[in-house]
């Protein structure tokens, strides 16, 4: 029997603004972890989760194996629905991400 062993690698981060940082250090301090573990954490939160593009597409390929009218397929596949999808996913509580340009 063979144990499998997580490989980790270190990740740096450049150009956080110091507002985001400081926000950051009170939360981990709030919650008595360190910063490392509340990024960790953040990360872990983000890669559990399907990206829109990656729930399209699993969404498109079990609408062609789901028993369904076709009208409910042609829904699915089509742009206008998606469009919808995309507009609600940008709506709270979705759209609670910050973003920032750095150009």
């Amino acid at each position: 029997m063979h144990a499998t062993v997580d490989v980790v690698v270190n990740v740096q981060v450049k150009r956080v603004p110091e507002a985001w940082h400081d926000t950051l250090k009170r939360r981990a301090a709030e919650r008595a972890i360190s910063l490392n573990d509340l990024l960790l954490e953040i990360l872990e939160r983000e890669v559990s989760m399907p990206t829109l593009q990656e729930w399209n597409r699993e969404a498109k390929r079990l609408a062609d194996r789901i028993d369904a009218s076709d009208d409910l397929k042609e829904l699915v596949r089509s742009q206008e629905f998606w469009d919808e999808v995309r507009g609600r996913w940008n709506e709270p509580p979705y759209a609670t991400r910050v973003s920032s340009s750095t150009t």
